[in-house]
């Protein structure tokens, strides 16, 4: 049973995590769209790009390793 509660709180602290990062690196999702929203058609908002881009975050946020030695948002800005 103790090993069970350990791995809730490691999964707790796991999802935590990915929810600071996706909060911490919004600003990234709004410059990433700004700067894709200059080379596409007018009729494209930047409020739709930064849905898509929100989505990437949030996986990118899911899969990221930091023991890898990538920082997050270099690894982010492939999937955003």
């Amino acid at each position: 049973m103790k090993s069970g509660r350990v791995f809730a709180r490691f999964k707790m602290s796991e999802r935590f995590d990915s929810e600071q990062l996706v909060l911490r690196h919004f600003g990234l999702v709004r410059a990433v769209a700004a700067r894709v929203r200059a080379n596409l058609p007018r009729h494209i908002e930047v409020d739709d790009l930064v849905q898509d881009g929100m989505f990437g975050l949030i996986d990118a946020a899911r899969r990221y390793d930091p023991h890898r030695g990538v920082r997050f948002p270099d690894y982010a800005k492939h999937r955003i």
